[in-house]
């Protein structure tokens, strides 16, 4: 799903009963951008940014306040984000939105990113004099001081400690998708949270992994973008394309990036972009990430490439599988994590053949249905694909009575568990002869496991039938390598669940490690009357 702000675009009625955003715009129009050549050199001069400015300031509460105390920005590069960074600091700091010795603090990853926001504001105070009469600017501090209200602009980056004790009345995170932990962001966001009427936005694009405070603020400005009355206070500005869409459609770009029209950023360069991006699959999903605000998946991390693994989805016909050698993987869970069972068939060419099986508690269903509004579970429900198990928790009687179901129609030749949580369950199983054996989750043991499963989804030799939760588990996945070289999948580091892929790598690992060992005398072609002349 392309997402965009539609009210940026439309005549729908924003409320400006107080005159707030009628009064930045007014502010907004005094700036010259020190860029812009001709005779109109306002920064804002689009309609969706003054949209943007009328849906910040103008609704109020009941009792008069702003309604909107902190935004979430989702623009593609090249969409001037900067410029309306350094216009809403301004507005803070010696606009309408002013306060007296006031904390208006733009933060940033580094020195570097901090001061590009800043240098863009000073310079449209010194393009004014009568700005500039009424301020000073600290260039070497990073700072501008309104001299009559003692407010306050500062420019800093990202040592968080330093930063506690401040109580800014409004805060600029910029690039939020490449901040390194939760330091600066919980300093600055708990400083302004003991300032009545603090606003604090957020003007990023997407990142290059599905991590950390930017996306977990992503997620949940997703699910105020499909229910805005979650939380009026949180102001969701999302330009994203689908993931699945096709990227070189100018189409999406014009969808997605809202000043391309008008000529930011420049179409003519974008194409030359898309051309090389086309042929080298590392600029391509940087495109995707930084002019689409597409989200990088495991497969820019290394892993895999979807649209190679969706090559080997044609359908796997289960019946005729009945009573062949199977292995099967196992990852449980106890509460909101998916449990998935995967089985995997070698046939004659040296690949697999895959079947899954997914379970989610009720309670973890729904939870999940409201927290990842973009992913189909409801879909995978109805489809079967995903099974709903009552209640709070998985309830291991399923699980064990669809792994004895398939040992009874299938040769299973093991059955291979990630141990925690698998022990009375393993118990029972070898208590009544099933080949249960423990998978340790450890880098040293799963690194080979998840290299053969790499392998043979670049080779297409790993038919999966095209299970959608499998394939969402696969596309969530982030390798980290250790000293071996080897790939090992980081829950911490992942995106969502990798529960499937788990259990399919190992699966896929005993199954293989089990056909290098086979016997000659295993192959479909032995003839046994060839050994009677000896």
């Amino acid at each position: 799903m392309t997402l965009t702000p539609t009210w940026a675009f439309d005549d729908s009625v924003i409320p400006d009963p107080h005159g707030r955003a009628a009064n930045m715009l007014r502010f907004a129009d005094i700036l010259r951008h020190p860029k812009t050549d001709g005779p109109d050199r306002r920064p804002l001069r689009s309609r969706w940014q003054r949209r943007i400015i009328e849906r910040i300031y103008g609704p109020s509460t009941e009792d008069g306040r702003r309604q909107v105390s902190t935004v979430f920005a989702l623009l593609p590069r090249g969409a001037r984000k900067t410029t309306l960074a350094s216009v809403l600091a301004l507005g803070h700091t010696i606009g309408p939105e002013q306060r007296p010795a006031g904390q208006v603090i733009s933060a940033a990853s580094d020195r570097t990113q901090a001061r590009i926001a800043f240098d863009e504001a000073a310079d449209m105070v010194r393009a004014d004099p009568r700005l500039l009469a009424a301020t000073r600017l600290r260039d070497t501090k990073n700072t501008i001081v309104h001299g009559k209200s003692r407010s306050t602009y500062v420019a800093i980056s990202a040592e968080g400690d330093a930063q506690h004790g401040k109580t800014p009345s409004f805060v600029l995170a910029d690039e939020l998708h490449v901040w390194r932990g939760f330091g600066l962001w919980n300093a600055l966001k708990t400083g302004a949270s003991k300032t009545p009427g603090s606003l604090t936005v957020v003007i990023t694009t997407a990142g290059e992994r599905a991590e950390g405070i930017c996306h977990d603020l992503f997620q949940y400005a997703l699910r105020c973008h499909h229910d805005p009355d979650r939380d009026p206070s949180f102001l969701p500005i999302l330009f994203q394309a689908d993931a699945n869409c096709d990227w070189l459609d100018e189409a999406v770009w014009q969808a997605v990036n809202p000043g391309l029209a008008e000529g930011f950023p420049d179409l003519d360069e974008l194409r030359s972009e898309a051309r090389i991006a086309r042929e080298l699959p590392q600029l391509r999903e940087g495109f995707k990430q930084t002019h689409l605000n597409i989200w990088q998946d495991g497969s820019v991390g290394g892993w895999i490439e979807m649209a190679v693994y969706d090559e080997a989805g044609g359908k796997i016909d289960s019946k005729a599988l009945v009573g062949e050698p199977c292995w099967i993987g196992v990852d449980l869970s106890k509460s909101y994590d998916l449990t998935a069972i995967v089985a995997v068939f070698l046939d004659e060419a040296g690949g697999f053949q895959v079947l899954t099986y997914a379970f989610l508690p009720e309670t973890a269903f729904r939870r999940r249905c409201e927290e990842l509004p973009d992913v189909p579970l409801r879909q995978w429900r109805e489809a079967g694909d995903l099974t709903i198990i009552p209640g709070d928790l998985i309830d291991d009687d399923v699980i064990e009575g669809k792994l004895r179901e398939l040992c009874d129609r299938f040769d299973v030749q093991e059955i291979a568990f990630d141990p925690k949580f698998a022990a009375k369950m393993m118990a029972r199983l070898i208590e009544d002869d099933l080949p249960a054996v423990e998978v340790q989750q450890r880098p040293v043991i799963m690194g080979p496991f998840y290299s053969e499963l790499q392998k043979a989804i670049i080779g297409r030799r790993f038919r999966h039938g095209g299970h959608p939760v499998l394939r969402w588990c696969v596309q969530n996945a982030v390798p980290i390598y250790g000293d071996t070289g080897l790939p090992y999948i980081s829950k911490k580091k992942s995106t969502q669940a990798i529960d499937a892929l788990v259990a399919a790598a190992m699966a896929t690992g005993r199954a293989d490690a089990a056909g290098g060992q086979r016997s000659v005398f295993d192959g479909a072609d032995f003839d046994p009357n060839w050994c009677v002349a000896f």
